[in-house]
């Protein structure tokens, strides 16, 4: 089944009011771009949901991402190697380090973003983590 462009624009303003509705719906809806990516940017959590093609949108990636970062424990293998996936997840919750494959768990970049948002955050930050980050700039 196709969705037409009324229907389509139905749907996109339904998810962006109520996204956790993209759960129960249909494999075609799932596999919307623009409707996921309408559902994610308004909560990222339903990111888990979307068709495993879309955890593989570098796109919808992002937009997930950007909006709960933890998202990237979903996104695809191959898209968890992407540097600006990763940046975008540890620069919003440096936790989400854990889900990052290890060759670029060495890279200088995602590790001082990580860095950079615990220095400025206010929450508590635990020195397991700080040290685990550091170890990777040795």
């Amino acid at each position: 089944m196709t969705i037409n462009s009324l229907d389509k624009k139905l749907i996109v303003d339904y998810v962006k009011k109520k996204p956790l509705d993209l759960i129960n719906a249909n494999d075609d809806i799932k596999n919307n771009k623009e409707v996921v990516i309408a559902a994610v940017t308004k909560d990222g959590k339903v990111f888990q949901y979307v068709s495993d093609e879309l955890k593989n949108d570098k796109d919808v990636a992002l937009a997930a991402v950007n909006q709960f970062p933890h998202s990237l424990y979903f996104v695809s293998d191959e898209l968890k190697k992407d540097k600006d996936i990763v940046i975008a997840a540890v620069s919003k919750k440096p936790s989400t380090f854990q889900y990052i494959k290890n060759d670029l768990r060495k890279d200088k970049d995602i590790i001082m973003s990580a860095l950079k948002k615990y220095a400025t955050s206010t929450q508590h930050t635990t020195e397991k983590i700080i040290n685990e980050l550091m170890e990777y700039l040795k």
